[in-house]
């Protein structure tokens, strides 16, 4: 099993493994083909050359060309555009899976865009809606549906959810005005508009990589967005960055088309309350689990990034066997690299590894280190419990001096004597010997650094 872990990103995920079928596309799906692979500084680079436009050179005041009028011109005249499909089954799968992907999510966005506009603009993609409105039905909650005929259908509201230019922000803010009965409603509501987008994408990216030369015996295409829910770089400017970093107009924006993974939280400021109100907020990072082709048969992993964000880095980590294999977005372009420094100096990885081995590392270092606090604290510890010790022994022999017997012999002894000796000899008057007086306790000897005991004799 494959596990992939997002942040920061909105990503198409496919997994491949190859078999053979063609099919033909029509005139307008040609030129959306078209349209798109010019559009996107990756694909046109890579897969351009095989389109071969025969019609006039249409261009704006600025010299740059307009792609929306050359794509009528090929919708009302197929044989302005060639299209070598034999050679463009020969590039990358992961190339074409992704052409695929786009095409498919360009289709969707003018579905989308037709229903909420009229019945007359959605008539030539009414078998496709159906198709999605299908999946959509699969998921949504009873509070977002109706009966029409006897026959359940969304509620017209939600055409409003389904505008693919909106933010997850904005389409959250717009749900809550709803007043779904529960806040779970909310929740399941929009995990049916993603589970729907990823599940008409999917399908419909296939039949056109197959169309494209592709060759899958499994195919798994995933649209995931990870973040706080806001705009993000690229997706909500219409635009894609080549590999210099160029920035280059690219699809209708298609912010509403990536789904977050959405989670049910209690609002910050309201937790400490006993009922606070819970909402529902997008994953800051998305985890998707794949399975390997298998019968060692090679699966191919094509990462195409859409959106950027610009304070934060994003970064795939492809998790397999317990080994996990990191990849790291470039600010310039929309490239993934194993390289932490790929996008600068600011990284995660970076951010990471600066925290683990210098900040941390230092604090640890004078926490549990060789002369570090823990060290200090035990050898101070030591001292104390050692003189406390000293301090007990001290405390019992004055207070056992009290309840000992005292006894004074009856002669002096030997030094006194030694000593009244000395001070005849030296003609001193009077001497002041006195028998010794024996208590059984240690004297008490001039300290040098410790305590030190001695007896008298």
């Amino acid at each position: 099993m494959i596990r992939l872990f997002f942040i920061t990103i909105s990503l198409l995920f496919t997994s491949l493994c190859f078999s053979q079928i063609n099919e033909g596309l029509t005139p307008k799906e040609r030129a959306y083909l078209f349209h798109i692979v010019k559009k996107s500084p990756i694909l046109n680079n890579n897969l351009g050359r095989f389109f071969d436009y025969q019609g006039p050179d249409i261009r704006f005041p600025n010299k740059k060309i307009n792609y929306d009028s050359v794509e009528l011109l090929i919708i009302n005249q197929p044989e302005l555009l060639i299209i070598r499909k034999e050679e463009i089954a020969k590039s990358s799968k992961g190339l074409l899976a992704e052409a695929a992907n786009k095409m498919a999510l360009w289709e969707l966005n003018k579905i989308l865009l037709a229903k909420r506009d009229s019945e007359k603009e959605l008539k030539q993609y009414k078998n496709k809606y159906g198709k999605f409105e299908k999946y959509l039905l699969e998921k949504l909650p009873p509070s977002m549906t109706k009966k029409v005929d006897e026959k359940t259908v969304p509620i017209p509201k939600i055409n409003a959810l389904l505008n693919p230019s909106l933010t997850f922000d904005d389409k959250y803010m717009f749900l809550q005005s709803l007043r779904l009965p529960t806040v779970n409603d909310e929740l399941l509501t929009l995990e049916a508009i993603n589970y729907a987008i990823n599940r008409y994408v999917e399908e419909r990216s296939f039949e056109i990589f197959k169309v494209l030369g592709g060759k899958a015996d499994d195919y798994k295409n995933v649209l995931t967005a990870a973040g706080d829910g806001s705009s993000t770089t690229g997706m909500l400017e219409e635009r894609e960055k080549n590999e210099r970093g160029i920035w280059n107009k690219g699809l209708p924006k298609a912010v509403g088309l990536f789904p977050y993974q959405v989670k049910i939280v209690e609002k910050e400021h309201q937790k400490k309350r006993r009922n606070p109100e819970k909402i529902v907020e997008p994953m800051r990072y998305s985890i998707l689990d794949f399975e390997t082709t298998g019968k060692n048969r090679y699966t191919n992993i094509h990462l195409d990034v859409w959106g950027y964000n610009s304070e934060k880095q994003t970064t795939v980590v492809i998790e397999k066997n317990g080994l996990s294999y990191h990849l790291f977005g470039s600010t310039d372009t929309r490239f993934l690299s194993p390289d932490s420094s790929f996008s600068g100096s600011k990284t995660f990885q970076n951010i990471i590894n600066d925290l683990e081995f210098n900040k941390i590392a230092k604090l640890e270092e004078m926490i549990s280190g060789k002369k570090g606090f823990d060290y200090w604290i035990k050898h101070y510890q030591k001292k104390k419990d050692q003189t406390e010790l000293k301090i007990e022994k001290n405390e019992k022999a004055y207070s056992d001096l009290g309840y000992s017997p005292i006894t004074t012999k009856k002669k002096a002894p030997k030094r006194v004597k030694r000593s009244k000796k000395k001070a005849i000899k030296q003609g001193k008057q009077s001497f002041d010997g006195m028998p010794k007086t024996y208590s059984g306790k240690k004297q008490k000897r001039k300290r040098t650094g410790g305590i030190k005991v001695g007896s008298n004799r």
